[in-house]
């Protein structure tokens, strides 16, 4: 699914909240207090293990929706809530969308194993340990390579900077300048060697992770801000299943027809009611009603266009007869 504009679906979103006479719920339930909620709501990261991520943002492919649900297989274990809490899998979420790109996919049954598998992971030596344990011993976001610069080899801030921009620019011969500072030290850098006491032969090894890592390395807070955006999606997927996929219906991107369909096929598998259109009930596009997703009078080729003068009508009285007809050529459509 291309996902559609974020803050069109949540202004959206809202409003079919407010129809559904929640006006109270609506006024407390900011983005702020959805992202406190979810990040550590188990059910949420359940709803994304079962497959339930087409139509949340940046996980609707295939191959991603495979990662997701086998990075969280050990969400109904005994330790399942702990890892909800602490935020674990927040932080797999996070991993799951920078690693899944050109690159770094080669590495993602790795980072599966080893978030599964904490325990197995080994580190070259024991400073690497807090420097990538959230990223499951993998060299995965561009802020660790600064922290592994400034911890491990005496790098200054500004001096790990210059190393970032040319891991984010892919100039490696830039990236390659630095290599014998990193090990050996000179006026500016203490360097590995001196300052840790490691040896030639590990700095060597971590060295040429780093320039294997600066053909796809990410921005971590890039990747946290589209996470935040994905867990919301899935927070209302979770609890508004309904509101949700009408705000995404209404809000369609790319080819519309095309996407409407792919929509319908998604909430369809989900066991969601859909209704055809109705002249009696129906607004211009789709919305709740009785607990189920009502076409809208736009979504029916050639009526658009006498919508307006189908609302005027109403006001006089229903129109049953057309209405029945109507249910039966907006099915085709379904």
């Amino acid at each position: 699914v291309n996902y559609p504009d974020i803050s069109s679906v949540m202004q959206e979103y809202l409003v079919q909240l407010a129809s559904k006479g929640q006006e109270i719920e609506n006024k407390k339930l900011t983005i702020d207090k959805i992202l406190d909620k979810a990040i550590t709501d188990i059910e949420v990261f359940k709803h994304l293990q079962s497959g339930n991520t087409e139509d949340c943002f940046q996980l609707g492919s295939s191959g991603m929706t495979e990662v997701i649900t086998q990075s969280l297989t050990d969400i109904y274990s005994e330790k399942g809530f702990e890892q909800a809490q602490n935020g674990d899998y927040f932080s797999r979420l996070i991993a799951s969308i920078s690693m899944y790109r050109p690159g770094p996919l080669a590495y993602i049954p790795d980072f599966i194993h080893n978030a599964l598998h904490p325990e197995y992971i080994e580190y070259d030596f024991p400073e690497l340990e807090h420097i990538l344990k959230n990223s499951y011993g993998l060299l995965i976001y561009q802020e660790s390579i600064m922290q592994i610069l400034r911890e491990v080899a005496g790098f200054s801030l500004g001096q790990a900077d210059i190393a970032r921009r040319a891991i984010s620019k892919k100039k490696i011969d830039d990236l390659r300048k630095l290599k014998s500072s990193f090990i050996y030290g000179d006026d500016a850098i203490i360097g590995g060697i001196k300052k840790l006491g490691l040896s030639e032969t590990i700095l060597e090894k971590l060295w040429n992770d780093i320039e294997s890592f600066a053909s796809y390395g990410f921005n971590k807070s890039h990747a946290a801000g589209y996470a935040h955006i994905s867990i919301i999606t899935a927070f209302l997927g979770r609890y508004y299943p309904l509101q949700f996929a009408v705000a995404n219906l209404n809000n369609p991107s790319g080819n519309q027809d095309g996407a409407i369909g792919e929509l319908l096929s998604i909430y369809k598998k989900r066991n969601m009611k859909i209704s055809p259109a109705n002249l009696n009930i129906s607004d211009s596009k789709f919305k709740v009603y009785d607990d189920s997703i009502l076409f809208g009078l736009e979504g029916i080729k050639g009526l658009a266009s006498y919508s307006q003068s189908i609302y005027d009508e109403r006001k006089n009285g229903d129109l049953l007869m057309v209405s029945t007809n109507m249910e039966c050529k907006s099915k085709a459509f379904m």
